[in-house]
Formats: C-alpha cells, sequence, structure tokens
C-alpha cells in the first residue's frame, strides 16, 4: 500500500485509482459481499493513511513471514497508519494487534 500512496503523491495515480485497485476491484472481481466499499451494511473494513508520512521500506522491520522487501531501503512518501478489520482496530502505531479475530468470508 505504501507504493501506491507514493504514487499517488507523485501523481502517477489519483487516490479513486488507488481505492479501486485495493479495494473496489478486488471485492467485485471475488463477488465478496460487504467488501470493497463504505456504506450501511457493509463491514468496516479502513485503512487511515498519511499522506504525508515519509519512512524508508524496512526500517523497523516487516510484518511478513519472509521478513524482506525487494524495495528495502526505498524512502516512500504516504503510509497506512491505522488497519480496522470488521469494525475492530488491528494495527495502530506500528503494532499488530495480537486478538485479531477473523470471520468467514461470504463469496
Amino acid at each position: 500500500l505504501a507504493l501506491l500512496l507514493d504514487s499517488v503523491n507523485h501523481v502517477e495515480i489519483n487516490i479513486g485509482e488507488l481505492v479501486k485497485f485495493t479495494s473496489e476491484n478486488p471485492a467485485k472481481l471475488l463477488n465478496i459481499k460487504n467488501k470493497g466499499r463504505i456504506e450501511v451494511g457493509a463491514d468496516a473494513d479502513l485503512v487511515i493513511v498519511d499522506m504525508e508520512k515519509e519512512k524508508t521500506v524496512g526500517d523497523g522491520g516487516y510484518f511478513t513471514k519472509c521478513g524482506w522487501s525487494p524495495f528495502d531501503g526505498r524512502k516512500l512518501k504516504g503510509w497506512p497508519v491505522t488497519t480496522v478489520v470488521n469494525g475492530n482496530m488491528v494495527f495502530e502505531n506500528g503494532e499488530i494487534e495480537n486478538e485479531i479475530k477473523g470471520k468467514e468470508i461470504v463469496f
């Protein structure tokens, strides 16, 4: 997501396109109900971003199993700061919530 936010900051794509690429289109393509949009009745899945935050990929480690990125060392502007899934905060201030609860996705 940070790579796409950086692209928005460099006017390579706009924020509407980013939303379509990451939310609307995947939900439509996979026919996942209650995902990919913000409206009454949809799941409360949101990412709050700071479009001014600058950070280098890899600083502070990774939240991935492989623990590396081909973009390691690249400075990006625009980073996610909070993630909400089904109305529950699961990521904030660089920390992942330990009590993440998933649910079945309806196709």
